[in-house]
Parts: structure tokens; C-alpha cells; sequence
């Protein structure tokens, strides 16, 4: 999972999203605590946001309410970047215990039941039965850890 933190306080956080070409960057989950707005730095990324399927580029802002489903993923043949404004702050923690996650399964899938504990902490709910039908739809491949 590709992120940059650049701030986190109690109030926001900001992190980059590089995304490589055909790829998800999330599939469809729903956060229970925050809001994110994320601005499209470059390339294409598409969005679902509930029902709705937008596609973003350069300069594009979207909000992402919480409690709102939302994926996001980059099926286009160019890199994409995404910097997001999460508030309140905190939820970049939340991709920092993926990250360790990942490195603890040695380069393989994490274990899925420590994935879900994460998860719950962070109030989020996670539609993992979403991945395959992306990739159906939009030629797209899972998330990387």
C-alpha cells in the first residue's frame, strides 16, 4: 500500500496516494469517524461514491463523506497521484498498522483476521467482495500491501 504521511494532528491529516496504473487504491469501504477530501495532483484516478462512478483528474477535488461507500482506482495507463485531507486527524495511523501488517506476513498477504481487528479500531468497514468486481468492471488489479 502506496501512502506519504505529510501532516497529522488531532484536527486533520494529509497523505499521498501515488497509485500506479491499473490498480485499486481502495475498494469499496465506509468510514464511520471521518470525512476526506482528496485533491487529484496528477494523472486519472475513478471514484465511486456511492452509487455514482466519477472520473477525476488534475486539480479535482471530491468529498468523501463519512458513512458513504467509497472506492477509488487508477485504470489508466499513467501514475496517478492523490493527496487526501482526512479530518478529524488519526486515520493515517490506520495505514501506518497496514504497512506493518504487511512486512510482519513477510511479503504475503496479511493475516485477514488482524486486518478486520485494524479495521474495527478504526471504525472502518471494508467491502472486500468490491475487488473483484472492480476489476472486472474496470480491467483493474487488487491493492498492493
Amino acid at each position: 500500500m502506496g501512502f506519504v504521511e505529510r501532516y497529522a494532528s488531532d484536527a486533520f491529516s494529509v497523505v499521498e496516494h501515488p497509485m500506479a496504473p491499473g490498480i485499486i487504491g481502495a475498494p469499496l469501504h465506509t468510514h464511520s469517524r471521518e470525512d476526506e477530501f482528496s485533491y487529484i495532483v496528477t494523472g486519472t484516478i475513478q471514484v465511486q461514491l456511492g452509487q455514482r462512478v466519477l472520473t477525476l483528474g488534475p486539480r479535482d477535488v471530491i468529498w468523501k463523506p463519512r458513512g458513504v461507500a467509497h472506492a477509488f482506482w487508477n485504470a489508466s495507463s499513467e501514475p496517478a497521484l492523490v493527496l487526501e485531507l482526512i479530518i478529524p486527524g488519526g486515520f493515517e495511523r490506520y495505514f501506518k498498522e497496514l504497512v506493518a501488517l504487511a512486512h510482519a506476513s513477510g511479503g504475503g498477504p496479511p493475516d485477514r483476521s488482524l486486518m478486520v481487528e485494524v479495521q474495527r479500531r478504526y471504525g472502518l468497514e471494508m467491502d472486500l467482495a468490491s475487488i473483484p468486481v472492480l476489476m472486472e468492471k474496470y480491467g483493474v488489479r487488487p491493492p498492493r500491501m
